[in-house]
């Protein structure tokens, strides 16, 4: 939000600006009459009252011009995104505790030992969790600069910028709590930098020896191109050298300056020739508590006078005064080094504070004309939902009248994919024995005759049909239908899958138990049962028939999984309404 406050991405200039107030909690003490003036906002004193940590932050708000001169519908994202992004920054540059949230101010800074040591936050980094830190005019020109660089950025660059910061702020207020969650948020923050910047190609010789080697094996029988291609094939899809990765980026990032100046003068700071060996080893303890929840080596946990680098198996290893000091020289180096743009064509619209893109409900592009067969799947998951919620009696439950649609799956299907056609089946029919004799679609039944003879393959599409089927094992034997039933879950979540409701998932698996109810395999039954129940928690009525089943009763999902029927009178004066 701070740089999109800047204008540098409007595209219709500023059309509405807001005056913004709101307060910070920190260890900085400002000096009364000396307001901080960044980019990103003002910070001013409240007072020099001994033990006040409160700061006013103000910043002018501006929002772009809407086309045709209309300011747009947001007015106002009031204080609290940018607050929030301005603390992390201000934390980060001044390596102190800025932060929105007075209690997290006031227990970082108390000077006490929280859950993870037997020791303060003050013990393991210098000044950063101090009771007060007096702003100098070098603080403050620090900040000013810091801002300028960060809100000059390209967008793109500018993001994972924040990202690194606030994972790194957020680092730096776990350390009371945990001290090896606090260590890898460290590692990580520049860790999505070295993934998303550093520009590395993996090459074969990155791939794990153990994997690489039989591989290699294998290969020596295929000629080259065809052993190269698979070779390529098999790193396009690995994750590899991440560790790698993040030490050569992170030295690429450290001058000589970093050995000669600032905490380089203090103490016990790192040494240039331990520098590759103390980042392989903070890697390492990251995957360690990553992958296997190990803790920080003692040797970590303890103060050690803010001394940079401590001994773990004679193996030199950052300290948290290490790590800190690299992490936010690395961050630093690496906006300094960014590319800085006046202005730039850029779509913001999602990244604002308080707008998220959701997906519409079916109603609002159900109908819409179908350009492609690829399509079918979106819109068959559209109406099952629909037809869920009218068969649950859901408050407002209606269907799309959809016959539109449904002209052009029968224009379509001659030319559209085979593995397209189920869903279009399943769309067309599924609609028109659903919906009341008046609303289905000019001579249904003649379409319908014609795409019977295409549904003996088993598929999740024809899954759904037989949840309608009057003799559901009259369709496939007992295999194919187990086998239709796998697949459909193995695949619900990928693109050439789709994915039900939960009552027709649970649906489906009960016709399946009854099914093998009938061929007389009880513990198959059983199994099936106790799928559905899992896969459509909380369906009270689904538990309690799972709870009573004694292996006889007839499993038809609909009195099982549906409300119980309304009374006759009613029920002959009712009608699912289509909507428009």
């Amino acid at each position: 939000m701070l740089q999109i406050n800047t204008g540098k991405l409007f595209a219709n200039g500023v059309g509405r600006t807001n005056q913004l107030r709101g307060v910070l909690y920190t260890n900085l003490k400002l000096y009364w009459r000396d307001d901080v003036v960044t980019g990103a906002g003002t910070l001013r004193s409240t007072g020099g009252r001994k033990g006040s940590l409160a700061l006013v932050y103000e910043l002018e708000e501006r929002m772009e011009q809407g086309e045709n001169g209309r300011p747009g519908v947001l007015l106002s994202h009031t204080e609290a995104p940018y607050i929030q992004d301005f603390s992390a920054v201000a934390s980060f540059a001044l390596n102190a505790i800025v932060s929105p949230d007075p209690e997290l101010a006031a227990q970082l800074t108390d000077g006490k030992p929280g859950l993870s040591s037997y020791h303060p936050p003050a013990k393991f980094i210098r000044r950063c969790f101090d009771p007060e830190i007096h702003m100098t005019d070098s603080d403050a020109t620090e900040l000013v600069e810091f801002c300028n660089q960060l809100l000059g950025l390209e967008r793109r660059v500018f993001l994972g910028a924040m990202s690194a910061i606030k994972t790194y702020v957020t680092a730096l207020h776990r350390i009371k709590d945990d001290l090896a969650l606090a260590y890898t948020l460290m590692v990580s923050a520049i860790e999505s930098l070295a993934q998303e910047f550093d520009g590395y190609s993996s090459a074969w010789q990155d791939v794990d020896q153990r994997k690489r080697e039989p591989i290699d094996a294998a290969l020596k029988a295929a000629n080259s191109d065809s052993a190269q291609q698979i070779r390529d094939a098999i790193l396009s899809v690995e994750h590899l050298s991440l560790g790698r990765r993040y030490r050569e980026f992170v030295i690429s990032h450290v001058d000589n300056g970093y050995f000669r100046t600032g905490d380089a003068l203090i103490g016990h700071p790192l040494a240039q020739c331990e520098l590759a060996e103390v980042l392989r080893q903070a890697y390492f303890l990251r995957s360690k508590y990553v992958h296997q929840l190990h803790d920080l080596p003692n040797e970590l946990t303890l103060p050690h006078d803010y001394s940079e680098v401590a001994y773990v198996n004679r193996q030199p290893t950052l300290t948290f005064q290490g790590l800190s000091r690299l992490t936010r020289h690395v961050i630093k180096a690496f906006v300094r080094a960014g590319n800085k743009v006046d202005r730039e064509v850029y779509d913001y619209s999602l990244e604002r504070a308080g707008v998220v893109l959701m997906p519409l409900a079916a109603q609002y592009w159900l109908a819409n004309p179908l350009g492609s067969s690829i399509e079918i799947r979106r819109r068959l998951e559209g109406f099952l939902e629909q037809l869920s919620s009218v068969e649950l009696r859901d408050a407002g439950a209606a269907f799309t009248d959809i016959r539109p649609l449904l002209a052009d799956i029968e224009r379509l299907l001659p030319n559209a994919l085979m593995a397209d056609k189920p869903a279009m089946y399943a769309l067309h029919i599924l609609f028109n024995i659903s919906v009341p004799e008046s609303a289905r679609s000019p001579d249904y039944t003649t379409q319908h005759d014609r795409f019977q003879g295409n549904l003996t393959a088993p598929s999740g599409e024809a899954l759904m049909l037989l949840c309608y089927a009057v003799d559901p094992k009259s369709h496939w034997d007992i295999e194919t239908h187990q086998s239709a039933h796998d697949e459909y879950f193995k695949k619900r979540t990928r693109t050439t899958g789709f994915r039900a409701p939960r009552l027709f998932e649970a649906a489906v698996s009960l016709v399946l138990a009854e099914h093998y109810r009938l061929e007389g395999s009880a513990p198959e039954v059983k199994r099936l049962l106790a799928l559905a129940v899992s896969n459509y928690p909380g369906h009270k009525a689904l538990l309690r028939f799972e709870e009573s089943f004694t292996g006889e009763q007839a499993l038809d999902w609909r009195s099982i999984l549906l409300p119980a029927p309304e009374a006759p009178a009613k029920a002959e004066t009712t009608e699912c309404p289509i909507q428009e």
